[in-house]
């Protein structure tokens, strides 16, 4: 597919994604956030590991603040993204901790230790849609895109959604990288490799 062809495809894509989480009811996101939130920290993985990145939901994303609460109260190191100057960087996060305004939305931690993508065990990672080979659309801007490259392929990446956003196909390029599973309310999806 041409880069212009697959430009298009994505945007496509994303504009009816968009659509269709913003039409989730507030009551049903919060009660399918909860079952994915519990199938997430069922995860062997997730349940051995010392460090999980996960993110601040903003809009109509899957709500994490349960599974940052939660994930703190057993002693895991958490990290949220920060970005600058055009790249993500993960930092300490524990619940209470400032957070700022970032220029796309999302509330980033105001302060706390950068952690080093390499320490990083699990990541759950939002998307407006993921396919069954792991395929992930978000925002447009690349940032988890590079970040993972940086992280070590031992690390679980963990993609959640709502049910209704896995689908047949996401878009890709070389540039494109896959998460290893997909956490929806309705189950975990494992991604053949």
């Amino acid at each position: 597919m041409s880069s212009r062809k697959l430009t298009r495809a994505k945007r496509e894509l994303r504009e009816r994604m968009k659509e269709l989480r913003a039409g989730v009811p507030s009551e049903q996101r919060t009660v399918w956030a909860s079952a994915i939130v519990g199938r997430v920290l069922e995860l062997p993985e997730v349940q051995k590991a010392a460090t999980v990145t996960a993110y601040h939901a903003f809009g109509s994303e899957v709500p994490t603040e349960e599974l940052i609460r939660v994930l703190d109260a057993e002693g895991k190191r958490v990290g949220l993204p920060f970005v600058r100057e055009g790249e993500m960087t993960m930092r300490r996060f524990r619940p209470g901790d400032a957070t700022e305004m970032s220029d796309y939305g999302a509330h980033e931690p105001s302060a706390g230790d950068e952690i080093p993508p390499k320490e990083v065990n699990v990541l759950v990672i939002p998307g407006l849609a993921f396919d069954r080979a792991g395929f992930r659309l978000g925002y447009g801007g690349g940032f988890y895109d590079r970040y993972l490259r940086r992280t070590r392929a031992q690390s679980l990446r963990v993609g959640v959604c709502f049910s209704d956003q896995v689908v047949e196909e996401v878009p890709h390029g070389d540039a494109d990288q896959p998460v290893d599973r997909v956490v929806t309310q309705d189950g975990v999806i494992e991604i053949e490799r």
